[in-house]
């Protein structure tokens, strides 16, 4: 990823399509490398989030919730991709609701990343079904960051950053919790060197090379939709 940022900065490497197949938004790596950069800044300086610390990220579908993972793997954060609770109502809303406290409370989640639309959402449920008994964890701070002022390109913090902050083979990555259909959610640990290992083989597999094009609608949160279609994509080039 990090050598396809240097090598070829305007390549798009992300395109985010409608529901009628219409261009929505799209990522150079370029953007990509700087929108990233600047969750890790924020989580480091403002919201003092250290590496190894556990961060979940909760995005409707679309690229802010990749720029938030790569962000997080930038500052050695270890991301905990959730699957975002239903605020449309019905029966199943109080059941998430408990399924996404679990998790945070299993991994003991430093804070939520998401985007402005849902925290509007959020913030408009909690104010419609104040007497409901699904109740979000207490004391769990929500950022967006799509709201974040993008960190300049030729940030000395950035230019300074030496090999020693390289995240290493056996540190976690990211935690996959399992869907708690038939218990509590139970989550996965998957390291760097695992992640690098798996683009690897995908990338063997699918004979996945800089001018292949894939088309995905599987979900962001789960290791198809993540590694196999989001990653491997970035990391091909």
């Amino acid at each position: 990823f990090s050598e396809h940022c240097r090598s070829q900065p305007n390549k798009v490497v992300y395109i985010w399509l409608d529901s009628r197949g219409r261009e929505e938004r799209s990522l150079t790596y370029r953007e990509l490398l700087r929108h990233a950069k600047t969750v890790c800044r924020y989580l480091k300086h403002k919201w003092g989030v250290a590496p190894g610390d556990r961060v979940a990220l909760m995005y409707l579908p679309g690229l802010d919730f990749i720029v938030a993972f790569w962000g997080c793997l930038l500052g050695r954060v270890v991301a905990v991709p959730v699957y975002p609770v239903n605020l449309g109502g019905g029966g199943k809303f109080e059941q998430e609701v408990e399924r996404f406290a679990r998790i945070v409370a299993a991994c003991e989640a430093r804070m939520v990343l998401s985007h402005r639309e849902y925290m509007r959402m959020k913030a408009l449920h909690s104010v419609t079904n104040v007497f409901g008994s699904g109740s979000w964890p207490k004391d769990l701070e929500f950022e967006a960051t799509d709201e974040l002022s993008v960190v300049a390109e030729d940030s000395s913090e950035w230019q300074q950053r030496g090999r020693e902050e390289e995240p290493q083979a056996d540190e976690v990555a990211f935690l996959q919790f399992t869907s708690g259909s038939t218990g509590d959610p139970k989550g996965v640990v998957l390291s760097h060197g695992n992640l690098a290992d798996n683009v690897s083989q995908m990338q063997q597999c699918y004979y996945s090379s800089s001018s292949s094009v894939a088309v995905s609608w599987l979900p962001q949160y789960h290791d198809m939709g993540l590694i196999g279609k989001f990653i491997l994509a970035s990391a091909s080039g």
